[in-house]
């Protein structure tokens, strides 16, 4: 019978970093140059109730870019406006150009900054599809992903999140020695078959 079970932290690291890195790795032809900078942080909130997400608070420069998904257990959920969590990609508009060249992508396409956005929203989309298969081969539900939305340096809005769990995870990755980009990430409990 399933139950509702939190996905362990390191089950949710792990899951992240192997899908961060099949990523890097398959599309842009790249790896890390150090092992990614793990934080656990609790989340600050707007005055909607809302995740902050600001690209400065993680050191980037202006001009980054922010690219956002929710999750959701069900369809109801999707419905309702009720996610079980979010995962948010913060990165450097220059080495995201560095990327797109290490994906094959260039000209126009690379000096474009909406397709720059355009590439962290199928970035970001991405490592959502792969972090959810690898944590539903650890024998958790399905989770359902919206669609990314992508703004300049900051969620103005904030990120919905499911307030029942305040805490989220923070990943920082490198690649040519610099930290590329950073993921937040909030899950709440979900079910897990036993």
């Amino acid at each position: 019978m399933p139950q509702l079970k939190l996905v362990l932290p390191n089950v949710q690291e792990q899951a992240m970093i192997a899908a961060v890195k099949g990523i890097v790795a398959t599309t842009c032809q790249e790896r890390f140059s150090q092992e990614p900078v793990l934080k656990r942080n609790h989340i600050k909130w707007n005055e909607k109730y809302r995740m902050i997400a600001r690209a400065k608070d993680k050191g980037f420069a202006e001009g980054a870019i922010v690219s956002c998904i929710g999750l959701f257990l069900s369809e109801r959920h999707v419905t309702q406006n009720q996610p079980c969590g979010a995962i948010i990609l913060y990165a450097d508009e220059y080495y995201m150009r560095k990327l797109m060249n290490s994906a094959g992508l260039s000209g126009e396409d690379v000096l474009n900054q909406g397709a720059v956005a355009d590439f962290c929203s199928e970035f970001c989309n991405m490592i959502t599809g792969q972090f959810i298969n690898r944590v539903v081969n650890e024998g958790y539900q399905e989770i359902l992903m919206t669609s990314p939305s992508t703004q300049m340096d900051e969620i103005q809005d904030g990120v919905r999140f499911n307030s029942d769990y305040a805490e989220y995870i923070e990943l920082d990755f490198f690649i040519w020695g610099k930290n590329v980009f950073s993921i937040d990430l909030t899950l709440s409990a979900i079910f897990k078959n036993e």
